[in-house]
């Protein structure tokens, strides 16, 4: 990448903006390197190893899959709690989610806790530990499309296809449940 799209740091008013800026890229793993000195969970990352593979890289790589900036930013915190609990990866979501909350701020916190949170069940429900059933029926009160379209575009960038079929069925069943319940009030 050429030093033509980058914008020195310092001229954001807060990490919320210079990450929008960095994710709206085409290419943003290009750029995420040079934001340590304002994020230093990103040189801890090079440090820790999962499947053969840094947390580091393996951000890079989910975040450069994503196709749009609200899943590059799950994609970009979503593993930041595996450097608080290192050795076993327990509840590390928890910690993910203090990391966006301590970046973010008050900036669209919903928007990107809640898939954070909740990223390891709709892996564990790919797992068959949780039916899509059950899945409809555990977060019904939620919009899961944006965290079920970041499991698509992580698993695509560890090249697991059978598992981005079953989220792409999963996603498609949601929204062809909000085009019916949609079609039924306009109806009545």
């Amino acid at each position: 990448m050429g030093r033509e799209n980058w914008v020195e740091v310092d001229t954001f008013k807060n990490i919320y903006e210079l990450l929008s800026y960095v994710f709206s890229q085409d290419k943003p793993s290009e750029m995420i390197g040079r934001l340590s000195s304002k994020i230093p969970e990103l040189e801890k990352m090079k440090k820790i190893n999962e499947n053969g593979i840094s947390l580091y890289e393996h951000t890079l790589s989910v975040v450069d899959e994503c196709q749009d900036i609200t899943t590059r930013f799950i994609g970009f915190f979503h593993d930041f709690g595996k450097i608080r609990t290192l050795l076993d990866f327990i509840d590390y979501e928890l910690y993910s989610m203090d990391s966006i909350i301590k970046y973010l701020n008050s900036c669209n916190l919903i928007e990107y806790t809640l898939p954070i949170r909740f990223h390891v069940k709709l892996f564990k429900a790919m797992e068959g530990e949780l039916s899509v059933s059950e899945w409809k029926n555990k977060f019904k009160l939620y919009d899961t499309r944006d965290l079920i379209r970041f499991g698509i575009y992580h698993e695509k960038s560890l090249g697991h296809r059978v598992n981005c079929q079953k989220l792409t069925e999963l996603l498609d069943g949601i929204e062809n449940e909000i085009k019916i319940k949609a079609k039924g009030e306009v109806m009545t």
